[in-house]
């Protein structure tokens, strides 16, 4: 009888033992976040032109291709739009 509670207990705890990803990565994610909002607030400060000044963005669109089990996402950004000048040579994305 004793065997069978163990058996038991061991059952019911088995799910908090198995995970969809396995954590082989190191979380950097604030470092990530604090690099990227230096790097906004460089942007926004500098005395440049206007991005998207010279396109009218129609829309885009996203393509993911998400693994649960694999830290990494991949994908694909269709983007579309009009020309407000006549000869647009450069566009830049951000």
């Amino acid at each position: 009888m004793q065997q069978k509670t163990i058996i038991y207990c061991l059952f019911l705890l088995l799910p908090f033992f198995g995970f969809a990803q396995h954590n082989i990565f190191e979380d950097h994610t604030r470092e990530i976040a604090a690099s990227e909002s230096k790097y906004f607030h460089n942007v926004q400060t500098e005395k440049s032109e206007k991005t998207g000044g010279e396109i009218d963005m129609v829309y885009s669109r996203f393509l993911w291709e998400i693994d649960p089990e694999v830290l990494f996402i991949k994908g694909c950004v269709n983007s579309y739009f009009i020309s407000k000048v006549p000869q647009l040579s450069e566009i830049h994305l951000e």
